[in-house]
């Protein structure tokens, strides 16, 4: 993306990218030729006032064939957001919650089932929808392997694998904390006027994955086949730039989705949900394509956002404080003329009072030029504000 440098800056961004940089997402699974795509993924973005949070929801379809033999699944999550250290949070155990699980599936559950042989443990559990297929959540086994790659591995050898439907969806979820000097986050320098962030969101760009691993890569990457990207912003930011189209924007419903995401609850601000459904799949160009590797399509988005810093409460403190001022420095000639009469002849005290009436109106003077220069500014800047054209409309070059 190309950004005017006057007005934004990637935050971490190099022209060439190094060996080990990522600037797109990719799953990877290992040893398991069999499996080629992702069914849904989903990618939600949690902007908070103090955290930037990201859930990975990852929905595979398997053939019941394919468990035998097998004790795990192992998968490689490649992400140009910044992994945390000791952020990762395993969600199995949220979804196990009714109301959090309806909540995120739109659909109402009609029953939760343990599928472990072993009662000790707890690691999967098959969920049926009255209006969907039933899912066989998991519980993986996490791990950071650095800021920008996360390992997962789902343990299969104790599943009760004649009770699970034939082919199988699985599905597991997680978050983590990242920040925003993450490679794909543009963050704006507008003067003041306004706040604005920019995501640009891609999956499966192999020349902007690792080139230290890109054949492995290349060997083992999924194809996406339906991308579910959930952007959640506080109210008063608003969606400036998007590339592709919108599903929907909606209201968060913090009072359901607090026991899903535990900081919403100490947070006062209303949110919004921005949704795009995005379909994925594999590379119809020929020339991307080899005889033995089969090439998974390319996802790319930007998503951009505006909060007003300029308001008209801005100018009304300036007018407040400047009339404070004004009638502080009335009341003090006033009270020094009362003060006058009342200690006549006594110059000692008069010379104080004289003093601290001079220091006063030194200082509420300052104030009331201040204050009046702040409202008149804040005026003017809220005029301009409103006048202002956006200048979002810069090219989206791909670099």
């Amino acid at each position: 993306m190309a950004c005017p440098i006057n007005k934004f800056k990637w935050t971490g961004f190099r022209g060439v990218l190094m060996e080990s940089e990522t600037r797109s997402f990719a799953v990877c699974v290992e040893d398991f030729e069999n499996l080629k795509s992702i069914k849904k993924l989903h990618l939600n973005i949690w902007q908070l006032p103090k955290d930037l949070i990201v859930d990975i929801g990852i929905q595979v379809v398997i053939n019941k064939i394919f468990f035998k033999g097998r004790s795990y699944f192992k998968f490689i999550l490649y992400t140009p957001f910044l992994v945390n250290l000791n952020s990762i949070e395993q969600l199995y155990d949220c979804f196990r919650e009714k109301n959090v699980t309806q909540l995120i599936f739109n659909d109402e559950v009609q029953q939760f089932k343990p599928m472990n042989r072993t009662s000790q443990n707890d690691t999967a559990t098959l969920v049926s929808f009255y209006g969907r297929e039933p899912l066989l959540l998991l519980k993986a086994e996490i791990d950071r392997l650095n800021e920008q790659k996360i390992e997962i591995l789902l343990n299969i050898d104790d599943l009760k694998h004649e009770e699970i439907e034939d082919p199988c969806n699985l599905y597991l979820r997680f978050r983590y904390k990242s920040s925003l000097k993450s490679k794909n986050i543009c963050i704006s320098q507008d003067g003041g006027f306004s706040d604005n962030i920019f995501y640009d969101i891609r999956f499966n760009e192999m020349r902007l994955l690792p080139i230290n691993e890109l054949t492995n890569i290349q060997r083992n990457c999924l194809g996406v086949d339906d991308l579910y990207i959930f952007i959640i912003q506080e109210f008063d930011r608003k969606i400036t730039t998007y590339e592709k189209d919108l599903e929907y924007i909606r209201f968060l419903e913090k009072e359901h989705f607090g026991s899903y995401l535990k900081e919403l609850k100490s947070i006062n601000n209303d949110f919004i949900i921005y949704y795009w459904k995005i379909k994925g799949g594999f590379s119809e160009d020929p020339e991307r394509r080899t005889t033995t590797i089969q090439i998974p399509k390319a996802i790319n988005m930007v998503a951009g956002f505006e909060k007003q810093k300029v308001s008209f409460k801005q100018f009304q403190a300036g007018v407040l404080i400047n009339v404070f001022s004004a009638g502080i420095i009335y009341s003090n000639k006033i009270f020094r003329t009362y003060f006058d009469k009342l200690f006549e002849g006594n110059k000692y005290i008069l010379r104080l009072i004289t003093s601290i009436s001079n220091l006063l109106d030194i200082i509420f003077f300052l104030l009331f030029v201040i204050s009046f220069l702040y409202g008149v500014a804040k005026l003017v800047r809220f005029t301009i504000s409103l006048y202002k054209k956006p200048n979002f409309k810069f090219s989206f070059r791909r670099w």
